[in-house]
């Protein structure tokens, strides 16, 4: 139903006045304007306060609020308050006994706004910290009985021989075998764990000067159709040696990771066309009675030398009684305020969306951005 007001003309400028001080633009959406002698209402209230009334039995709070939270809900909307809107949706969910007075404190109040703050503090439990376990460490260089390097490799070829094989059998296998059963012995909860730590692990390899041949019976020699170099030759070798180590190790359970150290040096001590090789250049002008009689003398240069640095887990785990091990726990304190408004006494009016739109005059050469020093 509509209604008149009859006002006078300085209560009608006074009116002017007021819708200028309360929209503040030459443009708005709808607006309600309150004017006449009218006062704001408020409550406010907290989760934790328990400031506000449930007279609902907790039987019906399901249905309360499913039937009356739309009066709120509409508000939220109006206003563009979708946090209020969320936070409303967490309170139903964890503490129907708020949201159903929240909804009676609105609906008895006649409350035309309302917000829902949400506020809290972090707590972080600290995590206690183990003591650090320290493992002996024991180094070992290889061939540590020396037997020829030359025996290592088949000539022209990175195919490993039974005398390498053996020697990582005597001594870095054993070595690993024997203490290891030890460790268990001492130490039974050691047998279902990983006792063996690959620290570091560095392999040299060199050529002789002795000229090389064509590869024909290693993994990949068909790369080479024409011949290979020294420093070829070395680098093949090298992994060789390498991937062989490796693999045996693995075998024995011992453990490795991205910490662990393999550097690899295929470069011997000559350089330049002869990196790759250690020792005299070969004579290649001898005769052939003075090369064979010579050839030991140039290939002792030719050898693999492996070390290895191996960490033994000796460390004996201490009885501890059977609780759940401390971890880090975050603690949300939350709690929410509700506040609620109106107005009351006076009267007022809903005007409709005004905007100002200028025309474009001749000349018009749209908007653009300048600077202003006045600002």
């Amino acid at each position: 139903m509509k209604h008149k007001i009859i006002i006078t003309e300085s209560q009608y400028q006074a009116l002017l006045g007021n819708i200028n001080e309360q929209t503040n633009s030459i443009g708005w959406g709808k607006k309600t304007l309150h004017f006449g002698k009218s006062k704001s209402e408020k409550q406010e209230f907290s989760q934790s306060g328990g400031k506000y009334t449930v007279t609902i039995p907790e039987n019906q709070w399901d249905a309360y609020i499913a039937k009356n939270e739309n009066e709120i809900l509409s508000i939220f909307k109006k206003n563009g308050s979708k946090q209020s809107a969320t936070n409303w949706g967490e309170i139903k969910m964890s503490d129907k006994r708020f949201a159903v007075g929240i909804l009676e404190a609105f609906i008895k109040g006649d409350y035309t706004y309302i917000r829902i703050n949400k506020k809290g503090e972090t707590v972080t439990e600290p995590v206690k910290d183990e003591p650090v376990k320290k493992y002996p460490t024991e180094s070992f260089s290889l061939p540590a009985s020396v037997p020829k390097n030359s025996d290592f490799f088949v000539n022209n070829e990175w195919i490993l021989t039974d005398v390498f094989k053996q020697m990582v059998e005597n001594d870095i296998v054993s070595i690993i075998t024997s203490n290891t059963q030890k460790i268990i012995q001492t130490i039974p909860e050691a047998k279902d764990r990983v006792n063996v730590y690959l620290k570091s692990l560095n392999i040299d390899t060199s050529c002789s000067t002795l000229p090389n041949g064509i590869p024909k019976a290693s993994p990949g020699a068909d790369k080479y159709p024409k011949g290979i170099s020294f420093l070829q030759l070395s680098t093949e070798r090298n992994n060789a040696a390498k991937q062989y180590i490796i693999d045996r190790l693995k075998q024995l359970n011992v453990g490795m990771d991205d910490n662990t150290v393999i550097t690899q040096n295929p470069n011997g001590t000559n350089t330049g066309k002869l990196l790759g090789t250690s020792g005299p250049t070969w004579n290649s002008s001898l005769s052939s009675a003075e090369k064979n009689s010579l050839r030991p003398k140039y290939e002792q240069y030719k050898y693999a030398i492996v070390n290895l640095d191996l960490q033994f887990n000796t460390y004996t785990p201490t009885p501890e009684p059977k609780t759940e091990p401390t971890k880090p726990t975050v603690i949300t304190n939350v709690d929410y305020d509700v506040r609620m408004s109106k107005y009351t006494g006076g009267f007022k009016i809903t005007i409709p969306p005004f905007h100002i739109k200028f025309g474009k005059n001749k000349g018009w050469k749209g908007t653009r951005s300048l600077d202003c020093p006045y600002f």
